[in-house]
């Protein structure tokens, strides 16, 4: 949900708050807060360029440990998981660990849909 600033108008909206899930909240070691989404973009981009990817998701179990699950015909290459670990380092924080997990098939909702970022980190 998103609450505009009392600044908005028609032509130019201005978002003052966006209020979400708080498993959607990635809470780093600093005590910073992004969206989980952002996780998500900077590793579709350069997931997107191997082609082999057919779908993946992120788990974050630590305020410093996240796991990326894919689903691939075969493992990324090592040169590619490096380059996924230095951009989320660069947008995010240096101080994280990043795993990932390669696997056949992915767990899915009820409804069928998949969740691209959990938090199983309680604030």
């Amino acid at each position: 949900v998103g609450i505009l600033s009392e600044h908005s108008t028609l032509k130019n909206p201005i978002l003052k708050k966006l209020i979400g899930r708080t498993n959607d909240l990635i809470t780093l070691p600093s005590g910073k807060r992004a969206a989980g989404l952002t996780f998500y973009y900077i590793t579709k981009s350069i997931i997107e360029d191997d082609g082999s990817v057919k779908e993946f998701v992120i788990e974050q179990h630590a305020l410093d440990q996240f796991t990326i699950k894919y689903v691939s015909e075969r493992p990324i290459i090592n040169e590619k998981l490096s380059i996924i670990k230095d951009e989320i380092k660069r947008y995010l924080e240096d101080n994280i660990n990043i795993t990932f997990k390669h696997c056949h098939s992915l767990k899915r909702s009820s409804s069928g849909k998949l969740k691209q970022f959990t938090s199983f980190v309680t604030n």
